[in-house]
């Protein structure tokens, strides 16, 4: 599949991010589609499926981080915590992270370096989803 612009890569994701799609908000999209353009190295049009592919798991990935954001704040109650969610966007993460640094280590071995960049978002968790990043 080949993906002629920014746009086309946003409802790509979109359409794979079934009705959540509508939490994220454009601009978030495009920051998100902004990341995966940088750690691809993207330029337009992307005609490998490869590229295609991770282009578009690399966008959802970061749009599930802005998603994981928003739901770390929008409920407590005293002790009560709403962590599943929270939970299972860390666990959705890790799972793409995990999938995309062995296609990363398999497919492009020692051309790695030159194919993209790996961003870390640079903060840390506990198991409640607290964040201990400055602890």
């Amino acid at each position: 599949m080949a993906i002629e612009s920014r746009l086309v890569l946003i409802d790509l994701t979109k359409n794979l991010m079934g009705g959540s799609f509508d939490k994220v908000s454009d601009n978030g999209f495009d920051q998100a589609a902004d990341q995966a353009e940088k750690e691809l190295s993207a330029i337009y049009p992307i005609t490998d499926n490869i590229k295609s592919y991770w282009i578009v798991e690399r966008v959802r990935r970061h749009a599930i981080y802005i998603l994981m954001v928003e739901a770390a704040h929008k409920f407590q109650y005293k002790q009560i915590h709403i962590e599943h969610r929270f939970k299972h966007y860390i666990q959705l993460i890790e799972k793409m992270d995990r999938e995309w640094l062995e296609v990363m280590e398999d497919e492009f071995g020692p051309v790695y370096d030159e194919f993209c960049y790996y961003l870390e978002t640079g903060f840390v968790y506990d198991a409640l989803g607290r964040d201990i990043t400055y602890s």
